[in-house]
């Protein structure tokens, strides 16, 4: 077992029967040294440097921390430089048509945001004329916007000591106390949040905030934490306990869903039939080729692509190409076919729009389905 004595406390008793360790430590532990330890990092070591970082505008704020869920800054920066560059503010945000936002959206995935970030730009426009709500309570009423966002938010943009609970303050906290509660289940959140909520300055709330994220995402990272640098080593649990690599510790395992998707290529006068994804899944309002779902991992055959796509009999069925893509519980396989000879009115049982092969790049599309429309224009005169 640790050193209870680094507890900082000398009057606290040492027999914490019935107690937790990491109960034990957080109840103990000189509040004040953890802060002024990672506000000195902050201050003094920390050079990552991101478009967003110091900015107290509420949009730009909210624009960065919806782009970075689910995304790596190094990915998400050139999103949120095209945003504001396309979207200077709110206003203009809510008066584009949602099929561009998804365009300029393409290949950042979970589409969802763009679509809850374009609903919120407009409610915000319509229902605060255009001023973001200025207390977590409020903020949290913004679709697309849970606890953290609204803690981010809040924090950076208007000073409120609201602790960001996040993958990066999760393991952190976690580690540092020594806490095996499950980072995935209510009592291992909470954990974190009563700890952060307990030396949060008031008078510094987004160095804080800025702080947790950026330290977690350079000195106490997922793999290969530095913790030989770490200015909070030496009363980090898990580090005196080599339990580093054990924690954060999570309660469910993910399951993950193998899908293949069947995609028929279909072109006509210099043109291809594209259509709209309009039911609740992956991609929702993004474009692709006809498609058909299957549970068999393999390409069909000539007559079974015949079949489900109603085409005539007669055609010449070619299996052109095949894709992956790793979702986060989702991994996909496509296959891409194409036919000669449809008939002129063969687009109609598909629902689809027929679009000049020089405008598909307007579209928004998958990366799947991208990926293989810019492989075959390749081969292309157009």
């Amino acid at each position: 077992m640790y050193e209870l004595s680094i507890a900082l406390n000398k009057n606290e008793p040492l027999d914490n029967t019935g107690l937790d360790p990491s109960d034990y430590y957080l109840r103990c532990m000189h509040k004040k040294w953890f802060t002024q330890k990672l506000l000195h990092w902050h201050e003094t070591d920390n050079q990552r440097s991101m478009p967003w970082k110091g900015e107290q505008d509420p949009y730009k704020i909210w624009l960065s921390e919806i782009i970075l869920q689910q995304t790596r800054v190094e990915q998400g920066t050139a999103y949120y430089e095209k945003f504001i560059s396309h979207y200077p503010t709110v206003f203009e945000l809510a008066k584009a048509p949602i099929d561009e936002v998804l365009k300029l959206w393409e290949g950042l995935g979970y589409y969802s945001r763009a679509r809850n970030l374009h609903f919120t730009a407009r409610m915000i426009q319509e229902q605060y004329d255009g001023i973001f709500p200025d207390t977590y309570k409020e903020l949290l009423k913004l679709k697309g916007v849970g606890p953290y966002t609204a803690s981010a938010i809040a924090s950076f943009a208007f000073g409120l000591p609201h602790p960001v609970v996040d993958g990066n303050s999760l393991r952190l906290v976690s580690r540092f106390t020594g806490s095996e509660r499950p980072i995935d289940q209510p009592s291992g959140k909470k954990w974190v949040q009563e700890f952060l909520e307990k030396r949060i300055p008031a008078d510094s709330a987004a160095g804080f905030n800025q702080a947790l994220m950026d330290f977690g995402a350079t000195v106490c990272k997922p793999a290969k934490p530095d913790c030989q640098h770490c200015p909070l080593a030496s009363r980090c649990i898990a580090f005196k306990e080599g339990m580093v690599e054990e924690i954060p510790m999570k309660a469910k395992k993910l399951k993950r869903v193998a899908r293949v998707f069947h995609y028929l290529y279909a072109e006509q006068s210099a043109q291809v039939l594209i259509a709209k994804r309009d039911q609740k899944d992956i991609w929702q309002g993004l474009y692709e080729l006809p498609m058909k779902e299957s549970d068999a991992p393999k390409p069909l055959k000539v007559e079974e692509v015949k079949e489900v796509f109603l085409l005539p009999k007669g055609s010449e069925v070619r299996l052109l190409s095949k894709g992956k893509q790793r979702l986060t519980h989702q991994d996909l396989t496509a296959y891409f076919y194409t036919c000669s000879d449809l008939p002129q009115d063969w687009g109609h049982q598909h629902s689809g729009i027929w679009v000049d092969i020089k405008n598909l790049s307007t579209f928004g599309f998958p990366k799947l389905v991208r990926c293989f429309l810019e492989e075959k224009q390749l081969t292309l005169n157009i």
